[in-house]
């Protein structure tokens, strides 16, 4: 077993590095293939891990070890966006949804700023959108940092929002966005924002999913959108749909459904039929997805993209205001968290996308489309 896992730059493999750091001599990298922080000298000598024991999970603890996989060292779970205050590398950890701190020091130890690492189970799927206390506080796939005096500002990516947390004491502040998402400067919304970087007491986000990118004011919270000349901004399809991202879902097709509307609405109804002995974690918020593949129809556009659920649950219903009269098509897709019943239950993540043909005729005989999902 060698002393150190480290290769020549141009012949070592690496997997997916997602963002660079340059500190004194070195240059850090978030490889989130791994799980990993690399490090390469800058005379490109070589390249190696640097933390990160290679298991995906939120775990505390001394930089690397001898063998990949040893418990008892840092875990990561896809590192994405990198920062540093000179003392600490600060990761955004986007699929613990949690800001890690990498010490500079090789003796020093990684710690979680704000996050789950000190939860005793379900560290990857414990996520939300809450400020307040580091115990507390939840970002959902935050992909982004940029460390500016004692603060930590993130791109926390799933929550449509920039949020600032507060280095030494962890806690979580909304800096701007309503967690819906959109492309308004008043009020602020951002879909999916992903990287950040601070500059003259302004914070430069890139608004992925806006092609955009966004101007926060530090000092009055006020957000503005960036106008490069000559340059002009991709535009979305009109039946786009924004604010989530399936994890390679289970697609289901529906059979023609034909209701009436009542009230102007129908009613998406959908149950979800989990194996025996597990439910759904309470813990993890779920979002849905509504896509219109037509850019016109009976179903009312403008209820495209993510919403969330008050409350997870295997069954839930979605309405749908209607127009009009005819055939028409939308599909809906939501991620689910659910774990093994009892304490110490394994938990999973799955994911379906309904594609559900319509018929709107004042002549059918109910309002409601049932959609059922077997989890296998």
């Amino acid at each position: 077993m060698p002393d150190r896992w480290v290769g020549p730059p141009k012949t070592t493999p690496i997997n997916s590095p997602w963002a660079l750091y340059v500190h004194q001599d070195a240059l850090y990298i978030a490889m989130a293939g791994p799980h990993q922080i690399w490090k390469m000298p800058l005379d490109e000598s070589e390249i190696g891990p640097y933390a990160g024991n290679g298991r995906e999970d939120i775990v505390d603890g001394p930089l690397l070890p001898r063998e990949p996989y040893r418990l008892g060292f840092s875990s990561f779970a896809q590192p994405s966006g990198l920062s540093s205050d000179g003392e600490w590398l600060y990761v955004a950890d986007s699929e613990g949804s949690s800001i890690r701190a990498v010490p500079f020091d090789p003796a020093g130890e990684v710690r979680t700023v704000v996050g789950t690492s000190e939860l005793p189970y379900a560290r990857l799927f414990t996520f939300g959108d809450v400020d307040g206390d580091r115990r507390q506080a939840r970002l959902q796939h935050a992909l982004g940092v940029a460390y500016h005096d004692g603060q930590i500002y993130v791109a926390d990516t799933y929550n449509n929002k920039v949020k600032v947390v507060d280095a030494k004491t962890g806690a979580v502040t909304t800096v701007a966005g309503t967690g819906e998402p959109g492309a308004s400067d008043e009020p602020a919304k951002f879909d999916e924002p992903a990287g950040i970087s601070y500059a003259a007491g302004k914070l430069f986000v890139a608004d992925t999913n806006n092609n955009a990118i966004r101007v926060v004011d530090v000092a009055t919270k006020k957000v503005s959108t960036l106008t490069i000349a000559g340059l002009e901004s991709a535009k979305k399809p009109a039946a786009a749909s924004a604010g989530l991202r399936l994890a390679s879902p289970n697609e289901v097709a529906v059979p023609a459904a034909k209701v009436k509307p009542t009230d102007g609405k129908i009613e998406l109804a959908v149950e979800l039929k989990l194996p025996e002995g597990w439910k759904i974690n309470k813990m993890a918020p779920m979002k849905y997805k509504l896509e219109f593949p037509e850019a016109e129809g009976a179903v009312v556009r403008d209820q495209a993209g993510a919403k969330s659920l008050s409350e997870p649950a295997a069954s839930f219903t979605v309405p749908l205001e209607i127009s009009g009269t005819g055939d028409d098509r939308v599909k809906l897709g939501f991620n689910y968290f659910y774990c093994q019943e009892g304490n110490e239950g394994l938990c999973k993540i799955g994911s379906v996308l309904f594609n559900i043909p319509l018929q709107i005729d004042e002549s059918a005989t109910t309002s409601q489309v049932k959609l059922q999902h077997t989890v296998e």
